[in-house]
């Protein structure tokens, strides 16, 4: 069996442009946003042998998995355990303004061991979990496929797909840009 997890990275949000963190806030794609679903869903659609795809539930991912889904003619789920990392008290504020007021290397979200627990977030090993068992679903599809070679369309975020697939399961050396996607092999 060839089973292979493509992954894709919601595309531009007002936040993204304007350098503020989200986390799980569900902020809505942008007129550039918009336009990368329109480029970025057919490509990932016309790859061939996808079963399924699995996103999280915020807007920002949403709204490709759904254009995905609707070329592709697969099904959908949408999961809460896909989301972006909770990192508290941070949602909202600037990478200027952040720096200012949260200090220390476990703040950030570039650090696989970041923990944002004492001010209403998540910690890295939460996060994983979350990830883990969202591709559960993903593990799921590939097997009901019965398709020698199977796809299953992964739609998240920048920090938990990083998180996840970089640091954690060591499958990419770096997460592609906001609106594209890439192929990794998959086995659970």
């Amino acid at each position: 069996m060839d089973w292979r997890l493509v992954l894709c990275r919601h595309p531009q949000t007002d936040h993204n442009l304007g350098r503020i963190y989200s986390g799980q806030m569900d902020v809505p794609l942008n007129a550039t946003g918009l336009a990368q679903v329109n480029t970025l869903a057919p490509q990932v659609a016309g790859l061939g042998g996808i079963c399924a795809v699995i996103s999280s539930d915020l807007t920002r991912t949403a709204t490709l998995a759904h254009r995905i889904r609707d070329l592709a003619g697969v099904r959908l789920r949408l999961l809460t355990d896909l989301r972006e990392a909770s990192i508290g008290r941070l949602e909202g504020l600037t990478r200027e303004e952040f720096p200012q007021k949260f200090q220390g290397d476990r703040y950030r979200t570039s650090n696989p061991a970041f923990d944002f627990t004492d001010i209403g977030g998540e910690s890295a090993e939460r996060v994983i979990a979350r990830q883990l068992r969202g591709l559960r679903v993903a593990q799921y599809y590939l097997e009901l496929s019965g398709m020698d070679v199977a796809r299953v369309v992964v739609v998240g975020h920048g920090t938990a797909l990083r998180l996840l697939f970089r640091d954690h399961l060591g499958l990419i050396e770096a997460l592609h840009e906001q609106g594209e996607y890439q192929e990794v092999p998959w086995t659970l």
